[in-house]
């Protein structure tokens, strides 16, 4: 890896790409395409709406949870080549009525977190107090974070 201030090589780069896929069965054949084309290392995906276990993707693994049956929800990431061990983390927050959703793994010593945020409601401060104590809990292991994902306005 690079340590000087010059511009990495780009054989020393990851590409990350997060998509609102508003369908993951419905949009995988355009999908395929994009990723042929362009081989990104990572995918975060929002709107899934997968129950069942996504269709596989060339050369990419999928992590993420599956949509309840009645929701258009659904997060999740397409991992390149994936080799080693990634390990779901898990705090618990479980909100039935709220669509919004969040993804958290730790893929090669990398926080990385797929979210998707409630469009209204209540609940809002709920899942950003959520989405703050993953960013917390990657700052405890000592992990670079890399959030990604469909915040429907709320920044």
């Amino acid at each position: 890896m690079n340590t000087t201030n010059e511009v990495a090589p780009v054989e020393d780069c990851m590409s990350f790409w997060h998509l609102n896929i508003c369908g993951l069965d419905r949009h995988h054949h355009q999908l395929e395409m994009e990723v042929e084309t362009h081989q990104p290392d990572i995918i975060g995906l929002t709107e899934t709406h997968h129950v069942e276990e996504p269709r596989e993707l060339n050369y990419y693994t999928f992590i993420g949870s599956k949509a309840p049956s009645t929701s258009k929800s659904g997060t999740g990431f397409y991992i390149k080549n994936f080799r080693g061990r990634s390990e779901r983390v898990h705090i618990p927050f479980q909100d039935p009525v709220t669509e919004g959703r969040i993804t958290a793994h730790i893929f090669n010593n990398m926080y990385l977190i797929e979210a998707y945020a409630p469009c209204q409601g209540k609940r809002i401060d709920d899942f950003y107090e959520y989405l703050n104590s993953h960013a917390t809990d990657a700052e405890t292991r000592g992990l670079p974070l890399l959030i990604m994902g469909d915040f429907n306005g709320h920044i």
